[in-house]
């Protein structure tokens, strides 16, 4: 997706893309406190029957984009051919 978004989206001036990936439990980023206060909100609910319950919880701490109305969805497999090169090649 990555490679998808630098070849096709990203402005001209952006050459490369370095992903980090945190050690789990080392962040206090602001997510992590969003995150914390829905697990909260969650918990105190005794049943939560259907998961447009869970997107309420989640919507009085964040903004829930919803995939394929908000967001396109691509087929990255597809795309990734144009970018990447075959194994064995």
């Amino acid at each position: 997706m990555c490679s998808k978004w630098l070849e096709c989206y990203a402005p001209p001036n952006i050459k490369q893309l370095e992903i980090i990936f945190p050690v789990v439990g080392h962040s206090f980023i602001p997510p992590d406190r969003v995150f914390g206060n829905i697990e909260k909100a969650i918990r105190k609910q005794e049943i939560i029957s259907t998961p447009q319950r869970y997107i309420e919880h989640i919507e009085q701490y964040a903004t829930v984009i919803n995939m394929g109305v908000d967001v396109p969805v691509l087929d990255w497999k597809k795309e990734s051919q144009n970018v990447l090169k075959p194994p064995g090649a």
